[in-house]
């Protein structure tokens, strides 16, 4: 596909790309919407040319803009790719500005830069001194969600997003030099697209922007034209608000220079259902833009946005239930609690990062077909920590023993519960020998991956998803009896209490990665539901009769 553009390109004479040739002071003109869908114009005088550190190997030419409209607000975000000519030759696009300007000086990426796909830093950072006046536009996202989003994906300058439109509309809009294009990031009942300009099109073949999106280097990413509500002067930025249109093409390349896009496909989304509340709620259908650095930022800026929806106090509990939809490897289920102010970050950002895990699972390509939340914000405070941990009299049954515990935690209120647990041992086992640990999840999966390491190493993509699908959860304590006598760990599992002369054989004659010899095996396990997050750890010694936290 970059070598259709690039040979494309080359067969156009009309097409300039000695922009070397160009004098101070020579004059040309350039098309955007102002507003609307139709391109108006406005005249540019050429200034000189200077380099650029996200593109070494291409010169920028340095421009004046002239007119009415762009002399009364400036270059505004959304003109980044606006096509700019000389006589009736098309130089370059419209990429770059300077922050707090008196007159309209912007920045033109050649046109030959732009078919180029070879030249690609792999990085969409810009100077901080230079504006790439691209837009979002974001109805249904709050401002404070979408700061996070604009800070993890590094363009920090330039960029305006404006939630004050409906954001969606129906009609077709055309993909042609000077019209609006949007790459969209989140499409359906919200809405997130970052909103610039077609500089170039042949036949289904588009070039646009004239500076990087993201740099993501090769994508498929959903792109959209817009229709122009209005340009609102700034004097930082001016930008452009409006209304994005149906996907009509594939952006299929980000590079130092641009975005190359073709109308001959259409591209992936990935199907996302959220609902907020308990039955009935309110329910959301999205479509996310696919890639695996931006899909997962994506998911934690949607999760972010329904708590901003449900204007979550942070006294409340949150609990965030999770379907993925992952054809041949069926479908994974986890849900996430939490409580505090700092509780829908959290959760989303572990959410995000274990979506982030699917998508670069080192095993294998992971497929999701779609996913499902239910996002719930729960008025009474439920949340426990543990206070006591008692060691009761055994009960001995024959060839079982039942070691005894008797657990006080306290609830927010304050309130205390007592619980007693009774775990089954083999008789044989000496409490000599023993060590109980009770702990919450947290603690819990340290305590398994300092014990067994090599037990928590996939070799497989299905044994790599269970791994990151069942955590040691948040509501639940749980007990775990340890004995020293040696166990046998691989990546399938574990073979408990092995003979003492097997023990002895594998302890000396370990083959690096193939299996882990464990001086302590784990005799019984038992778990204690809560229904809300608990806190806390112990590890008793029945021995001593003591404990420690």
């Amino acid at each position: 596909m970059f070598i259709l553009f690039l040979i494309v390109f080359l067969l156009l004479p009309e097409y300039s790309t000695a922009h070397d040739e160009l004098a101070p002071g020579q004059t040309g003109w350039g098309k955007t919407v102002f507003q609307g869908t139709e391109a108006d114009t406005f005249g540019i005088v050429i200034i000189g040319t200077t380099s650029t550190g996200a593109s070494p190997s291409c010169h920028r030419i340095l421009v004046r803009l002239t007119g009415q409209q762009a002399e009364s607000t400036g270059i505004a975000a959304g003109m980044s790719g606006s096509p700019i000519y000389v006589g009736s030759e098309l130089i370059g696009a419209l990429s770059s500005t300077f922050p707090f300007l008196d007159e309209p000086l912007g920045l033109v990426t050649p046109l030959e830069c732009m078919l180029d796909s070879d030249d690609y830093s792999g990085s969409g950072t810009v100077s901080e001194d230079v504006y790439h006046p691209l837009g979002f536009i974001s109805p249904g996202f709050g401002v404070e969600t979408l700061q996070d989003l604009i800070g993890e994906i590094g363009v920090t300058s330039g960029i305006v997003h404006s939630d004050i439109q409906s954001g969606r509309i129906n009609e077709s809009t055309e993909l042609n030099p000077g019209s609006p294009a949007a790459v969209v990031l989140v499409n359906g009942d919200w809405n997130l697209a970052a909103l610039g300009t077609v500089t170039w099109r042949q036949g289904t073949n588009i070039a646009a922007f004239g500076h990087p999106f993201l740099g993501l280097g090769s994508v498929d990413l959903p792109l959209a034209g817009a229709r122009i509500t209005a340009v609102i002067p700034s004097r930082s930025l001016a930008f452009k608000i409006g209304d994005v249109g149906p996907v009509a093409g594939t952006v299929t390349f980000d590079g130092s220079n641009g975005i190359l896009a073709t109308t001959e496909r259409e591209p992936r989304l990935l199907p996302v259902h959220i609902r907020i509340g308990k039955t009935p709620g309110s329910t959301f259908q999205l479509g996310i833009a696919v890639h695996k650095v931006i899909t997962p930022l994506l998911i934690r800026t949607v999760l972010l946005n329904c708590f901003n929806r449900t204007r979550y106090a942070g006294s409340e509990n949150i609990r965030v239930g999770m379907n993925a939809y992952l054809g041949a490897h069926g479908t994974r289920s986890i849900t996430q609690m939490d409580r505090g102010p700092q509780a829908p970050a959290r959760i989303s950002v572990g959410l995000g990062q274990l979506i982030d895990a699917m998508m670069n699972c080192p095993l294998g390509t992971v497929d999701i077909d779609s996913l499902s939340f239910m996002v719930v914000a729960d008025s009474i405070p439920r949340e426990y920590w543990m206070h006591s941990v008692d060691l009761l009299p055994s009960i001995s049954t024959g060839r079982m023993d039942s070691i005894r515990l008797r657990i006080v935690t306290i609830n927010t209120r304050g309130d205390q519960s007592i619980r007693t647990v009774a775990v089954g041992v083999p008789a044989m086992i000496s409490p000599a020998h023993m060590e109980i640990r009770i702990g919450d999840g947290p603690s819990t999966t340290e305590w398994e991956r300092e014990r067994a390491p090599l037990k928590h190493v996939a070799s497989r993509i299905d044994e790599y998803l269970d791994l990151i699908f069942t955590p040691w959860r948040q509501d639940r304590l749980y007990i775990q009896i340890l004995v020293n006598k040696g166990s046998l760990t691989r990546r399938e599992g574990e073979i408990d209490a092995l003979p003492g002369s097997m023990a002895k054989v594998l302890s000396r004659s370990v083959q690096a990665g193939t299996h882990d010899y464990n001086q302590r095996s784990v005799m019984s396990r038992a778990e204690i539901p809560f229904d809300g997050p608990v806190h806390g750890s112990v590890i008793l010694h029945p021995s001593r009769g003591d404990g420690e936290k």
